[in-house]
């Protein structure tokens, strides 16, 4: 009697799936690709700030919440507000459960849950499948600078799709839910640097609430300054729900508010046009080009995102992939009216265009979990950290001067050298003059470049910076015309130089 009733009960269950992923298999199509592009390019997604959330998120585990730095020589003792300090312990736990391969696979699943968010989020307000895949395709370059790469940043990327989706939907149709924004935004505080954003967004809610209200009278007025502000003022304060508090206006004074940061660090800088903004700019061109056509297509407070997120996005590259999150969500809606509808029906024999994706994906899934600790980290070869360690060996005690690509890295492999390496991609912990120092010694400006690593006796160089010197002599070998200096190691990406004592 179970299974004649049951039966009939799968079978139902199954042909409402097979339905759902025919109507939906643009949509599908669009997030599996997503998933497989970023499997594909696994073995690149692990840099110096995976290593640094690696290293420091054992430092936690092992001795609780920093309050100073003790692990680079530049900055020790330099009061360190640790913003990301629960990403940091989550990324670590994950690869102390199952090793890189866990957590690299984990990245990707956050990846695509944030982007399925946006993706849902689209269709909820009355894109069409065709309309959100217009999008997803020139959006995953600058999604991409958010979410390809494993760093804490990727936390960022889930709770910007959690909260920007419950407050485009309470534009849409006012909902309890939105209140869920605020606890959200607590947790971000201790994931990224992000909230800010987050939190911005959440109070240009409540304002867009608010404002109006006070025009209106009787019990929505009332009702409306209480929802918009209570909004706004939440939000604030939920920014500073963190072990550190109001320490948390430091970090920010010295990252988003950093006028250094916009003058030598790439990702701070300015979306100038180039190849790798492209894409923004043709989203942009998009969003511009939508208002002009249907402006009421999307809710006023749907369009101040997206100038809020791509304002941000003109003044620092690193935005680049909240403006797509946000677009994402919003611009589907807006070029649906414009776009083709389907001419017949979906029917089961279109589902291979979302299948083979998925099938794709869940082949380079499996393929992903057998792949050991070495083959992620291929990139950052044994040879080197073996040459580091014979260096070290012959020279104990010695200080090593280590590029930015590097420095995290070894740390993780060697935690003795804590606070014997010269700085790591902790760049707000440095002072403005210690940046223009290291600028000057990965560009050669100057006579006095090598200053940055005097005193160091063992120096790591990346050579693919040396490219970037035209005209010039590779930085290693002019460290080898010092009295003394000996070259210990070298490769196409990389050389070690053993000062003398």
């Amino acid at each position: 009697m179970t299974t004649t009733t049951t039966r009939p009960a799968f079978r139902s269950a199954q042909s409402r799936a097979l339905a759902w992923l025919a109507r939906e298999r643009l949509t599908v199509f669009a997030v599996a690709v997503y998933g497989c592009l970023y499997l594909v390019l696994l073995s690149f997604t692990l840099n110096q700030d995976g290593w640094l959330a690696l290293a420091t998120g054992r430092q936690i585990a092992q001795h609780g919440l920093p309050s100073a730095d003790t692990l680079m020589a530049y900055t020790t003792g330099v009061r360190w507000v640790d913003q990301q300090w629960l990403a940091q312990l989550a990324i670590y736990g994950a690869q102390q459960l199952g090793g890189l391969r866990t957590l690299a696979l984990l990245h990707v699943a956050l990846a695509l849950f944030g982007v399925s968010v946006a993706v849902v989020t689209a269709r909820r307000g009355g894109a069409s499948p065709l309309a959100v895949v217009a999008v997803a395709l020139p959006a995953f370059v600058p999604i991409s600078f958010v979410a390809e790469q494993i760093r804490t940043q990727i936390f960022g990327v889930v709770m910007f799709a959690l909260v920007v989706s419950l407050l485009i939907r309470d534009a849409r149709s006012r909902s309890a839910r939105v209140w869920w924004t605020l606890p959200l935004v607590a947790l971000w505080s201790n994931l990224h640097g992000s909230v800010a954003l987050g939190a911005g967004l959440v109070a240009l809610r409540g304002l867009t609430i608010a404002v109006p209200a006070i025009r209106s009278r009787g019990r929505d007025r009332r009702v409306g300054v209480a929802r918009g502000f209570g909004l706004a003022a939440g939000a604030t304060v939920a920014v500073f729900a963190s072990p550190y508090g109001p320490h948390m206006l430091e970090y920010y004074r010295h990252t988003a508010l950093n006028p250094a940061f916009g003058k030598l660090v790439a990702e701070w800088m300015p979306a100038t046009p180039s190849a790798s903004t492209a894409t923004f700019y043709l989203l942009a061109f998009l969003g511009v080009w939508s208002f002009g056509r249907r402006r009421s297509a999307l809710t006023s407070y749907e369009w101040l995102v997206l100038l809020v997120t791509g304002l941000s996005t003109m003044s620092t590259v690193r935005s680049a992939g909240w403006f797509a999150m946000a677009a994402l969500m919003t611009l589907p809606v807006a070029l649906t009216p414009s776009l083709p509808a389907p001419k017949r029906p979906a029917g089961l024999s279109q589902i291979p265009i979302a299948s083979v994706p998925l099938a794709i994906l869940v082949a380079l899934g499996v393929s992903a979990a057998g792949r050991s600790d070495e083959w992620f980290q291929q990139h950052y070869p044994a040879a080197l950290d073996n040459a580091v360690g014979r260096a070290i060996a012959s020279a104990p005690g010695a200080r090593v001067f280590a590029d930015v690509r590097y420095s995290d890295w070894l740390l993780w492999r060697r935690p003795e050298l804590a606070g014997r390496l010269a700085f790591d991609a902790r760049y707000e912990l440095l002072t403005a003059s210690q940046l223009q120092t290291l600028h000057r010694f990965n560009h050669q400006v100057g006579d006095n470049w090598r200053a940055a690593a005097r005193g160091y006796r063992i120096i790591v160089v990346d050579r693919r910076l040396d490219q970037a010197s035209d005209g010039l002599a590779p930085t290693y070998l002019q460290l080898l015309k010092g009295p003394g200096s000996k070259l210990v190691y070298l490769s196409k990406d990389s050389a070690v130089i053993l000062n003398p004592a």
